[in-house]
């Protein structure tokens, strides 16, 4: 072999194997030595079960401020007809906002109050989701719109 030749295979052996280990690191399947750390040392534990300090427990305090859980005594019989005009986080809230309205208006929470939609009432609107119940019994009609720039629902008696 001519030594012109044998440069050329040195180099093309030479490019192979920086290739392979190029391959071999892409893939993580080499993995370059790190001599900062040493591979036994992990760190050091801060804190164990044993150093828990138990008398550290929360104890309410008995003039601090309670959130009371919403009063809920409303049903709607069926939600089909409105359930594709609003989103599930109005519907999550319905019960709850119209329980609030009544009872500003004069219903009792002990009173639980059953309502049905008025199908001919509901607009096929998502941008402005109306409808109309009825109390069942008493025939009060509601009207309900929500208001989607604030995320809330607007009842009014009619």
């Amino acid at each position: 072999m001519k030594s012109k030749d044998k440069k050329i295979l040195i180099g093309i052996i030479a490019a192979s194997i920086i290739m392979i280990i190029g391959f071999l690191l892409v893939q993580g399947l080499l993995k370059p030595h790190n001599k900062t750390k040493s591979s036994g040392e992990l760190g050091e534990i801060t804190k164990t079960a044993d150093d828990y300090d138990y008398t550290l427990e929360y104890v309410p305090q008995y003039d601090e401020v309670i959130e009371n859980l919403p009063v809920v005594f409303t049903c709607i019989n069926d939600i089909s007809p409105i359930s594709d005009n609003v989103t599930l986080m109005a519907l999550e809230s319905l019960d709850k906002s119209l329980s609030e309205y009544l009872m500003n208006n004069g219903y009792e929470k002990e009173n639980y109050l059953t309502l049905t939609i008025n199908e001919d009432s509901v607009v096929d609107d998502r941008s402005y989701p109306y409808f109309e119940m009825t109390i069942d019994g008493t025939g009060t009609v509601v009207s309900a719109v929500y208001d989607l720039p604030t995320y809330t629902w607007k009842f009014r008696i009619k």
